[in-house]
């Protein structure tokens, strides 16, 4: 389980870490507007890692 939540956490850091992330990009760029770059979620991603990765070797014991 801690790989599949690390592998996730991390996901959230990249363009084609998610098919979430490709999905709205794809969208955005048919609706016309400029495409999402590779490590455009990166900022909000590696917060999202860090918190993550310290809520589950705390609380999420």
């Amino acid at each position: 389980m801690p790989l599949a939540y690390g592998s996730i956490l991390g996901g959230t850091c990249t363009l084609i870490g998610t098919s979430t992330n490709l999905a709205g990009s794809g969208m955005i760029t048919k609706l016309g507007l400029e495409p999402i770059t590779m490590f455009e979620f990166l900022g909000i991603g590696l917060v999202m890692t860090i918190v993550g990765t310290i809520y589950m070797t705390t609380i999420g014991r």
